[in-house]
């Protein structure tokens, strides 16, 4: 039975192998610090959480990118994590999934709808491409963002599009590729005679041989770095994105 003590959602009836690794016999919500706690240690920010979903077997599952603490192993940033919670009943599932929902959307939260997306298939030595569908396409659809994406075949493309682009029902414009193809998308808006082109947010996924804007910038946010991984976001192997941040598309 879900409660509401002192404004945390609580409820101990999670079958034992309800994340598939641990057996979990508590979780609450905790409405305050936006945290999901299981078995009174296990702690999940829900602003890390792009994609949550009921699914058959009375499951939820959640995907995000969590921080990571440096050590002497490994560098700090974020990593891909994915949890199932197996609940008991169907109405207690879709119970927590609208608890979390709001959690994940409070009242006056605005979704970011449709992005344009430009990659350079040729960017950081072919790399961009795959970077953008092994990493920053699955965080787009998980979170339901339509995509327009560009792929650019020539010096200037970008900013050929963006100059003459109506943004009407854009929420902004993503650059994956290097410091070349952002400085196209830069000029291409100030060209463009729409006094709404300028304000529009631009996002950056360094995916180029040099990455200087990308890093400053990631630097200026304290902004953690994002583990991205060759296979899928769910395989073992990391590819890390010095400097991804994900402040200026979230804007």
């Amino acid at each position: 039975m879900v409660s509401a003590d002192d404004q945390n959602l609580t409820w101990g009836g999670l079958s034992t192998d309800a994340m598939g690794i641990e057996s979990v016999k508590s979780i609450e919500l905790l409405p305050e610090n936006n945290f999901l706690r299981w078995n009174d240690t296990r702690i999940l920010s829900l602003n890390d959480v792009y994609e949550l979903k009921a699914k058959d077997g009375n499951l939820i599952t959640l995907k995000a990118y969590s921080s990571v603490k440096a050590n002497c192993f490994k560098a700090g940033g974020r990593e891909f994590q994915q949890f199932s919670l197996r609940f008991t009943d169907s109405a207690l599932r879709d119970e927590w999934c609208a608890n979390l929902q709001s959690a994940l959307h409070p009242a006056g939260f605005r979704r970011i709808r449709k992005l344009l997306v430009f990659v350079n298939p040729a960017g950081g030595s072919g790399r961009a491409l795959h970077l953008y569908t092994t990493c920053v396409q699955p965080i787009f659809e998980g979170t339901g963002i339509e995509v327009e994406l560009v792929k650019t075949t020539h010096p200037g493309h970008a900013g050929e599009v963006v100059a003459t682009k109506n943004f009407d029902g854009l929420d902004g414009v993503v650059s994956v590729s290097g410091d070349g193809l952002l400085n196209e998308v830069l000029n291409g808006l100030h060209k463009n005679k729409d006094p709404a082109a300028i304000r529009v947010p631009i996002g950056v996924v360094p995916g180029g041989s040099g990455n200087a804007i990308a890093m400053s910038l990631a630097d200026l946010a304290g902004a953690p770095r994002i583990s991205c991984l060759p296979g899928g976001a769910e395989n073992g192997n990391q590819w890390r994105a010095s400097g991804c941040t994900g402040g200026v598309i979230e804007g």
